[in-house]
């Protein structure tokens, strides 16, 4: 594995602690228009690599069923990208847009997260702990 910055997307406002600054999920709602892929992008979401795990904690929807458990609060990853568990969630029920480059990355790698080694893993999770360039900056959603 290479050591490529890696590329986040959705830690949103809404699922980080108050005031924190982020942009709002609600903006990159898209009903009007729901991605064409949308059962492969949320397969793939659903499907990626869990790199950190918070025991014991829940998220919840937080757009319209704030008591509704979503998932618990894990990082996963493709190797490239870098997403928190519950997006895939909010892709499929809030028709949630994602960046054009991590579509594009999905649609090369043919909708299935590559594969990762446990070296790959343990890399990863240095790299989002240790390295200036890859902790996590929650202002880039």
């Amino acid at each position: 594995m290479s050591e490529k910055p890696l590329k986040y997307f959705g830690w949103f406002a809404e699922l980080l602690p108050a005031g924190t600054p982020a942009p709002s999920m609600r903006d990159e709602l898209r009903p009007e228009a729901p991605q064409p892929e949308k059962q492969a992008v949320v397969g793939y979401l659903a499907n990626g690599w869990i790199v950190m795990v918070s025991p014991g904690s829940r998220l919840f929807d937080v757009l319209e069923h704030p008591g509704r458990v979503v998932a618990p609060p894990s990082t996963y990853t493709d190797g490239t990208w870098i997403w928190p568990e519950g997006i895939a969630y909010y892709v499929d029920k809030y028709d949630l847009s994602l960046p054009t480059e991590f579509l594009d990355d999905m649609r090369a790698n043919g909708f299935e997260v590559p594969t990762m080694t446990r070296d790959d893993a343990i890399e990863i999770m240095r790299a989002l702990t240790q390295s200036p360039d890859n902790r996590m900056k929650f202002s880039e959603s």
